[in-house]
């Protein structure tokens, strides 16, 4: 019997949306971090108002941005669990993994290197209907495993670093580069929507012809 992710869905498709809307106005915020710390090095005057928004927005960002991160991996567990379990079910031979590995594919050392990009592939052949589907599915997860593999690593990087700057200098080199880690999380949200959309689609289509069989039987 399988599991009907459509509310699943739905729920993530609003926590992607609060991430894309997270890293825009993160975007919007690093354009203003850059000339408040242009200011800075070139010399000229500025408010002890600047110092402080500039401090008391930076601690907000982190707790957002944390909170929604959470948020979406809550969701995004459970609905990566249930859509493989049920390609599962009815295409048993062909996959890579048992479904219980699924939900702690993003944490086990080595297999979080390969196992999500070879279960949403797998989510994604199982619900195709031709190999012009597959072949498509397959261009876009390979970019979306690539885009996720890229974004943890400069977070984790960015953040160590921008933690032990000294200057302001310093601060507005790392500015630059979240700049850039906003603009490639914000593509990366659309591409997963994208992804959970027509997986969600595909769903539809198999469900529609296995009802139009029980009822020609």
């Amino acid at each position: 019997m399988t599991f009907n992710n459509h509310k699943l869905t739905k729920l993530l498709l609003f926590s992607l949306s609060v991430l894309m809307l997270v890293n825009t106005l993160d975007f919007v915020f690093n354009i203003y971090d850059v000339s408040y710390l242009r200011k800075i090095i070139s010399g000229a005057n500025v408010t002890a108002w600047e110092d402080n928004f500039y401090i008391l927005k930076n601690r907000t960002e982190r707790w957002v941005s944390f909170s929604t991160t959470i948020l979406y991996w809550i969701i995004f567990i459970p609905w990566f669990y249930w859509n493989y379990k049920n390609v599962y079910l009815r295409e048993i031979e062909q996959a890579p993994f048992k479904p219980r590995i699924v939900p702690f594919s993003f944490i086990l050392p080595v297999f979080n290197l390969y196992g999500p990009y070879k279960i949403m592939k797998f989510i994604w052949y199982g619900n195709s209907e031709t190999e012009e589907e597959v072949k498509i599915g397959y261009k876009r997860i390979k970019l979306w495993w690539f885009l996720s593999v890229l974004i943890w690593s400069a977070t984790k990087l960015l953040g160590h670093k921008y933690s032990n700057a000294e200057n302001a200098d310093q601060y507005l080199t790392f500015t630059y580069w979240y700049l850039l880690l906003n603009a490639v999380s914000i593509h990366w949200s659309i591409l997963t929507m994208q992804i959970a959309i027509d997986i969600r689609n595909m769903e539809n289509k198999i469900h529609v012809s296995q009802v139009d069989l029980r009822g020609n039987k």
